[in-house]
Formats: structure tokens, sequence, C-alpha cells
């Protein structure tokens, strides 16, 4: 489906797909955003991965850190 949403360069036209990421603690169903001629590999959105993490940053370390989370 395409859609139009807001990212740090401001609104762009992006293909949104429910997938499959899997990851530790299981596979997760996201919703994933794909553009053309992405300036970096990939980028993760607040909604979708997000959700099911709890994320710390270590700047020190250079250091992200994911913790699955798991709701009822």
């Amino acid at each position: 489906m395409l859609r139009v949403t807001n990212g740090i360069g401001g609104p762009e036209e992006t293909w949104v797909h429910e997938i499959m990421l899997f990851a530790p603690g299981g596979a997760l169903k996201i919703s994933a955003g794909f553009k053309e001629n992405l300036t970096v590999a990939g980028l993760l959105g607040m909604q979708g991965f997000f959700d099911h993490f709890k994320i710390t940053f270590a700047p020190l370390e250079k250091q992200c850190i994911l913790e699955r989370m798991f709701y009822s």
C-alpha cells in the first residue's frame, strides 16, 4: 500500500507491507516501509518494531541494547 510517511527528511511516499521479522524471542509481524533511493540500508520507526522492544542506548560503549517485551 502506498502511504505518505514522515521522517527526518519530511513527508515522502513509502510502500508499506506486512512482513515477518525474525528476532530473538520469535517472529514478529510488523509493517515495514520501502522506498527507492534510500541513503542508508534501512530504518526503524517508532511504531511497529520499537513497540516490541525496550531500547537502551549506551553512547560511551557505542552500543544499542534491545530487550524483547512480551505482552499478554
